[in-house]
């Protein structure tokens, strides 16, 4: 049995990935015309350049899903730690290109959305029963017992 914070995790991991999904078909086509417009960038700007992209990001975020909820990985939880500081760190920049007009503003409040989510749901693997939850593997301290 897991602990209500694991639980609570695995949930919020769905909504960030739910959220992610939405943003990401709001912004499909933005997306690629600003990969065409930069020359640099330009031979990224296929559909099927931003969707290899897109399903490896969303196979890490399942990934580190499973490794955490089925196998209770530290190293997982790690993992995602630095991903979820990646993804707020973001955040005053996608504000920005909401505001100079790079991406929209739905799109902005989306990557906000999800960000906050991430970070609560990183919260709940810091929270104590889930850490002495990953620290045993899996296994669920008798609470009676001190440690």
């Amino acid at each position: 049995m897991r602990p209500r914070s694991i639980t609570i995790f695995h949930r919020l991991l769905i909504a960030v990935m739910v959220i992610s999904l939405v943003q990401t078909a709001i912004s499909w086509t933005s997306s690629q015309d600003i990969l065409q417009a930069d020359p640099t960038t330009r031979m990224f700007g296929s559909w099927w350049f931003l969707l290899g992209v897109s399903l490896l990001s969303y196979g890490i975020y399942a990934l580190i899903w499973f490794r955490i909820v089925a196998r209770a990985s530290n190293a997982a939880r790690w993992v995602f730690t630095v991903l979820t500081v990646l993804s707020v760190v973001s955040v005053p920049l996608n504000l920005a290109n909401a505001v100079s007009g790079l991406i929209s503003p739905v799109t902005a409040i989306l990557m906000l959305a999800s960000a906050l989510v991430q970070l609560a749901a990183l919260v709940c693997l810091f929270l104590p029963e889930s850490r002495r939850w990953i620290a045993n593997k899996g296994v669920m301290a008798d609470p009676l017992v001190f440690e």
